[in-house]
């Protein structure tokens, strides 16, 4: 990116070649996987610190060029403004600006009350309105519309991708946030090979670069971190029942284990359908009304 844009700025041009074919192969493990993303949020990192502003402040490339290059890198450091997200709005909101209210099921006109949970006060309720509604379940299912045409023609291969993507594409919400973290600790980037063997991290990393360069997204405290994440969002669920938030925290704490066992391992490939599983009830708990449960909430 810094080569095309130095390129840029002194006149060159470039064109589109029909002719040219370039194979690129995903990441074959998931260690691989964090480590490419890593590598771009690290790399976008210095590119905006380094490369940006003679970029932005050049005569010769236009504005669209620009904010088209602001917005590819930004967009890599949307997971780690999403982490701040989810405990301002999940954990912060309701400890300032909510009701304490004993959760409780009918059965059979009999009420048993359950244990206490937190909801933000009425005067928020206005804006859950019907189209703001509808925009956040879009939003939220945007990713999967471009299988929508294959769910019909290959639904057990499609459905298995996307119980199996919950947790790698969840984690790189740990991820961004340690590699903007460590950029900002260290200013530097340094290009990882997406290899699978730490080995290979460990020789290009020494001691001399300094605790932060030598944290890289497979190391076991950064995993640590994401697990502790991981109980600290389940309890702000468990407490505010959102089942919502619950499937964000089931595959940051699923995270760790899938690194050190792999996905062939029964017990794993069992668990990592949970995720998908809370979201599914976190649309069924719009129906719970209608069974007696009071408290469940959809967000």
């Amino acid at each position: 990116l810094a080569f095309a844009a130095r390129a840029r700025q002194f006149g060159f041009r470039g064109h589109f070649v029909r002719e040219v074919v370039c194979y690129e192969d995903f990441p074959e493990t998931y260690p691989q996987f964090r480590k490419r993303y890593e590598k771009w949020v690290k790399g976008a990192c210095e590119y905006l610190h380094k490369e940006f502003l003679p970029f932005f402040l050049s005569k010769r490339i236009t504005i669209p060029e620009k904010m088209d290059v602001f917005f590819s890198c930004v967009s890599l450091f949307i997971p780690f403004l999403f982490l701040i997200y989810l405990f301002v709005a999940n954990a912060a909101l309701p400890v300032l600006m909510s009701e304490k209210q004993m959760q409780s099921v009918s059965i059979f006109g009999t009420t048993h009350e359950l244990f206490p949970v937190y909801f933000l006060e009425p005067r928020f309720k206005s804006l859950w309105s019907f189209d703001f509604s509808i925009m956040t379940l879009i939003s939220m299912f945007s990713p999967l519309f471009c299988y929508f045409g294959s769910l019909f023609t290959e639904p057990k291969k499609i459905l298995k991708l996307l119980f199996k993507s919950a947790v790698p594409y969840i984690s790189l919400i740990t991820v961004s946030t340690f590699g903007v973290l460590t950029y900002l600790l260290t200013r530097r980037a340094v290009f990882l090979t997406t290899g699978d063997r730490e080995t290979d991290d460990e020789a290009m990393l020494s001691d001399a670069d300094g605790l932060f360069m030598r944290i890289t997204s497979n190391h076991s405290v950064v995993f640590f971190i994401e697990f502790m994440i991981g109980i600290a969002l389940t309890y702000v669920a468990v407490k505010t029942t959102n089942f919502a938030v619950l499937s964000i925290s089931s595959c940051l704490m699923l995270s760790p284990f899938v690194a050190r066992f792999g996905w062939d391992n029964k017990i794993i490939s069992a668990l990592t359908l949970l995720p998908l599983i809370f979201v599914l009830m976190t649309f069924s708990s719009i129906g719970m009304g209608f069974l007696g449960i009071q408290g469940f909430s959809l967000f």
